[in-house]
């Protein structure tokens, strides 16, 4: 199943103020990206005729259903309801074929992994090497949202543009990145292993190197096990104890 671009239009009451809006709006954007319901943290937002419309990139057409919604989506979504004059509308408006989303109903295992090359929810299925969307996860202890994965994720994409960009930083960000025993490696580790036991099924950390650097785009045939993944037990042994 390919991705898909959202047109998610909104109309605030005539009488409210442009920032009280704004920021209304803004908080319903996070909350939506921190339950995974939207990949872009960047956002194409527009205002024309008294309508605001978000452009984002979403994993499958139900990924903006309020069946979705974490409790936090729900108090950030009521508040904009409230300062509404017209209930938000959205629809599918394009595809996108460079990526796609597990459709296996349950993997088999799964992977923490981010591409360089789109954005993406941080957890791949195993089986199909898709993307999952995060809100079909359980969350974490004591987390409202799936932040947690996606600060890994920032992370990695943070050493990665140094690791490509920067010659005197460069060689550290790589160790960061490939480096079994680094603390973004053992970050990812210990939600490998939360998240193993919150699904029940073995997660597993994909651990590049950098002549393997495009992830796993690179191994498609001899898939995701055997591309630089590591079972996360393995690897708790070494770096986690």
């Amino acid at each position: 199943m390919q991705l898909e671009i959202a047109k998610y239009s909104f109309y605030p009451q005539n009488n409210i103020e442009e920032n009280d809006w704004e920021h209304i709006l803004y908080s319903f954007f996070a909350a939506l990206y921190k339950n995974g319901q939207i990949l872009n943290k960047y956002l194409d937002v527009g205002c024309s005729e008294g309508a605001y419309t978000l452009y984002c990139r979403i994993a499958e057409p139900e990924s903006l259903d309020g069946a979705f919604y974490k409790d936090a989506c729900w108090e950030a979504y009521n508040a904009l309801l409230e300062k509404s004059r017209a209930k938000p509308q959205f629809e599918i408006v394009a595809s996108i074929f460079d990526a796609s989303t597990c459709n296996c109903g349950t993997p088999e295992f799964y992977v923490l992994h981010h591409p360089i090359l789109y954005e993406s929810a941080p957890v791949f299925c195993g089986k199909c090497e898709a993307m999952v969307p995060l809100y079909r996860l359980p969350l974490l202890k004591n987390a409202e949202n799936y932040e947690p994965l996606l600060d890994w994720a920032r992370e990695y994409l943070s050493y990665y543009a140094i690791y490509l960009n920067s010659y005197s930083m460069g060689k550290k960000a790589g160790r960061m990145l490939y480096s079994v025993s680094s603390s973004l490696t053992k970050m990812g580790l210990r939600l490998c292993h939360e998240m193993a036991l919150n699904t029940g099924k073995e997660f597993l950390y994909y651990l590049g190197d950098s002549e393997s650097a495009i992830g796993i785009h690179k191994h498609k045939k001899v898939g995701l096990k055997e591309a630089g993944v590591f079972r996360y037990k393995y690897l708790q042994e070494m770096v986690l104890s």
